[in-house]
């Protein structure tokens, strides 16, 4: 009996790590492509200084090994790895020049750098001195586990490979009393590259976490869970500006009646509630990628991108005025609506302009009375 619980404890415990870690590589794949500009524009930092400091440290050795070592293995390693890596110096900084680089590629160079390092680690770890046991490898290979941002599942591939062919090689071609030291020595420093990499993995991933925590809150209006007026006017404008000439979009303004009276009777606790469920209402209603933000005290914002035609807009406006109502029945307290104003533009057509139209529609609308609705098309005038 006491062997099943430790077995469905061992199992449990098996299960969370795998758990754990399929969680891992997901979000570090996501991190890489949600954060893709600045992971870029670090690893190109990590790659132009890794590069430029192995490229002198493997002259140093080189003229060392010349110098003080009578191997020809030796020389020949180093004279090869030399070459190879000023035509990769040069291709580096040649494409650095040439273009701006992609995320992917610049992955793809950080792999093939650190493959480059491990590879001449390992040749120098195995050819030259066969009978010594080898001193560069586990450091080296911790070492690599950090100096670039690559997923976690592929950084531990990496890592598994360089472990493989150097145990591999060492078997094959080590004298018998290297050959227990150096794999006893490379264990250890695999399982600890592997544990670093799993750390930086998690160090990164809640620095990321944080980062997009403090710009959600820089961006959000708190009470309402919408963009705040800083961020809608810039979303807006940048969306105008880029705006294609046979593409059509709709601002609207919604502005709440009677909300005052709620602030007045009830208290701001309530008016936030109020406030709160409005922008529940606008983010239920409006596509994602439209864009929703409270630009004043009791005033809304929306961009519809990508309509149609204006009756799009007009029919969305009219839904939104019910679902408002709806949302707020009488009962103890002021009726809560809606008014809303609309400009529909076209390309050519700035943020200011179009705010001042759909302002002007808002401004007809109130006139009228409440949970009322007015349209201001820019083509028409």
């Amino acid at each position: 009996m006491a062997f099943d619980k430790i077995e469905l404890m061992i199992k449990a415990v098996i299960t969370m790590a795998f758990d754990k870690l399929k969680a891992l590589i997901r979000e570090s794949s996501d991190y890489l492509q949600q954060d893709e500009a600045l992971i870029c524009e670090q690893n190109l930092g990590s790659l132009k200084t890794v590069t430029v400091v192995y490229t002198l440290i493997l002259s140093a050795y080189t003229i060392l090994a010349f110098t003080f070592f009578q191997s020809q293995v030796l020389n020949f390693i180093y004279l090869i790895c030399l070459a190879v890596q000023y035509s990769v110096d040069g291709l580096i900084f040649y494409l650095l020049r040439k273009k701006a680089m992609k995320a992917r590629e610049v992955q793809h160079l950080c792999s093939c750098m650190s493959i480059m390092i491990a590879s001449f680690v390992i040749l120098v770890s195995i050819f030259p001195f066969p009978e010594r046991p080898a001193i560069f490898f586990a450091p080296v290979l911790v070492g690599i586990s950090v100096i670039f941002i690559l997923s976690f599942h592929r950084q531990v591939i990496l890592l598994s490979c360089y472990m493989a062919v150097y145990c591999v090689l060492v078997i094959c071609f080590k004298a018998q009393n290297a050959v227990r030291y150096d794999i006893w020595a490379a264990i250890p420093s695999y399982a600890i590259s592997v544990v670093c990499a799993y750390n930086i993995a998690v160090l990164r991933l809640r620095d990321y976490r944080s980062r997009l925590r403090f710009q959600q809150l820089s961006i959000i209006d708190k009470p309402t869970g919408v963009f705040n007026k800083a961020t809608t006017e810039e979303l807006c404008d940048i969306y105008l500006k880029h705006l294609d000439k046979n593409s059509r979009c709709a601002l609207i303004i919604l502005d709440m009646d009677n909300f005052k009276d709620i602030n007045d009777s009830y208290g701001h606790l309530e008016g936030d509630r109020v406030l709160s469920k409005i922008g529940t209402i606008l983010q239920d209603n409006f596509h994602k990628d439209d864009v929703v933000g409270r630009i004043g005290g009791d005033e809304f914002l929306v961009l519809m991108k990508g309509i149609k035609d204006r009756e799009a807009a007009v029919r969305r406006g009219h839904e939104l005025i019910t679902k408002a109502n709806a949302a707020f029945p009488a009962f103890s307290r002021p009726q809560i609506s809606c008014s809303l104003g609309i400009a529909v533009s076209e390309a050519g057509n700035d943020y200011p302009t179009l705010f001042q139209k759909a302002d002007e529609a808002l401004y007809e609308a109130k006139k009228r009375g409440k949970s009322q609705w007015a349209i201001y098309s820019i083509a028409e005038k």
